[in-house]
């Protein structure tokens, strides 16, 4: 699983261009097992520009993080996708726990 101090880093780096009400997360192989390649981050932003996933992109990987990051949001993938992430293990770096979103789930 990711390391903490990465967690807080992706973290800190992503709520640069977020709301501060936005949800962030890992899923896959980051989030299930020490294992693994790169950092799958997702995140949920109602009010974000489009743009904001190449920003957070850019930040990371001007960053020194020892893994590739794929931002991905969240707002915007097939409902399929969203069911078959959200039943595999996911590291919450944010939460806004009344995210209708969510309970479509």
């Amino acid at each position: 699983m990711l390391k903490k101090k990465y967690q807080d880093t992706i973290r800190d780096m992503a709520l640069k261009h977020l709301n501060k009400d936005a949800v962030l997360f890992v899923y896959g192989s980051s989030a299930r097992s020490d294992r693994f390649n790169d950092v799958d981050l997702g995140y949920i932003d109602e009010g974000a520009d489009k743009k904001v996933r190449y920003k957070i992109m850019d930040d990371l990987e001007e960053s020194l993080l020892p893994y590739e990051v794929d931002v991905v949001d969240f707002g915007t993938v097939e409902e399929k996708f969203r069911k078959s992430v959200f039943k595999e293990k996911i590291v919450w770096l944010t939460l806004k726990k009344d995210l209708i979103f969510l309970k479509r789930s």
